[in-house]
């Protein structure tokens, strides 16, 4: 794993890896090592004007440690995958129409956990095969923020904090982050800004089902106009043959409520995993183009700075 000075071409930061650890760069100066094997997240400080190639980095080279929940006994395999994308940066002087808070960017980790099918519990949202493991996946919310809040003020924190030491999930997670179940069919992730879209993988003819959370400290203080007030929201033909999309119908922008709070109906985490940091949910059924219905079809879904969500289609 490598970080280059691409103007330079000065290696800032590296550091031998496996195939269960991969990073993100969340600011100027930092980066997040995402490990699936012992669900933790590593912050690493760079200096990206450094002169000369940086020495190697070890797992004892991290500012801090943060752990996540911990995995009930029967948890057979683990798998992360994340999506974040740096807020633009724009030359003094330019006046975009939109841009995003760099403050609200968010670290987004769609985490899977796989267990023996027979362990299975018929209330929790989990998918199985006849013949391999039954598994469930959730999405960890993250803001930036709060990835970097032991390291933002050094008089306190660095006086307190021994390099490489181990913070519990129960010391950071429940007040920072927001942890949600995800239905089986859930596609990876796009986010933007304050927003995460998640695309439903049960495929719908015509339509394209998205499911938009926006993850900020006033989510759940302020609710936009409806979302059929922009534009027309359809009803897909049978809601039922949807299981994602029961509440299509009235998809205003509702802050998820607080019931939701709590994780109990699983069975790949030890304990009920609790995380209260704002969110608001949007869920849109929203037709596509008909005249691509014949052949093979699929839709890719981005969010823009424009607040926008933009539907690819693409023939497979």
């Amino acid at each position: 794993m490598m970080v280059i000075n691409w103007k330079t071409g000065v290696v800032v930061w590296h550091m031998h890896g496996s195939s269960d650890q991969h990073f993100k760069i969340v600011s100027s100066t930092h980066l997040v090592l995402i490990d699936g094997r012992d669900l933790t997240l590593r912050l690493y400080a760079f200096d990206s004007s450094a002169s000369v190639d940086s020495p190697l980095a070890t797992a004892e080279d991290c500012l801090y440690v943060l752990g996540l929940p911990a995995c009930a006994d029967w948890v057979s395999d683990k798998y992360i995958n994340s999506a974040f994308e740096p807020v633009a940066k724009h030359a003094l002087g330019e006046k975009p129409l939109f841009t995003h808070d760099t403050a609200s960017a968010l670290l987004v980790l769609q985490i899977y956990l796989m267990f023996p099918g027979p362990e299975a519990d018929s209330e929790s949202e989990c998918s199985s095969c006849d013949d391999g493991p039954a598994s469930e996946q959730f999405l960890l919310v993250i803001p930036v923020r709060t990835l970097l809040q032991f390291s933002t003020d050094a008089e306190t924190t660095a006086a307190r904090l021994p390099q490489a030491s181990v913070i519990s999930w129960e010391d950071w997670g429940p007040r920072g982050t927001r942890m949600l179940a995800l239905r089986p069919y859930a596609r990876a992730p796009t986010v933007l800004g304050a927003r995460v879209a998640l695309k439903d993988w049960s495929e719908y003819p015509g339509a394209c089902v998205v499911t938009l959370y926006e993850v900020h400290e006033l989510a759940d203080r302020s609710s936009p106009a409806s979302a059929t007030s922009g534009d027309q929201l359809h009803q897909p033909p049978d809601a039922s043959a949807v299981d994602h999309v029961d509440a299509a119908a009235n998809a205003g922008a509702v802050p998820v409520a607080r019931d939701d709070d709590w994780l109990r109906d699983t069975v790949t985490w030890k304990n009920a995993v609790h995380t209260t940091y704002p969110c608001r949910k949007t869920t849109r059924f929203i037709p596509l183009d008909e005249s691509k219905n014949e052949g093979s079809w699929s839709s890719v879904v981005r969010l823009t700075h424009d607040g926008l969500l933009l539907i690819v289609q693409c023939r497979n």
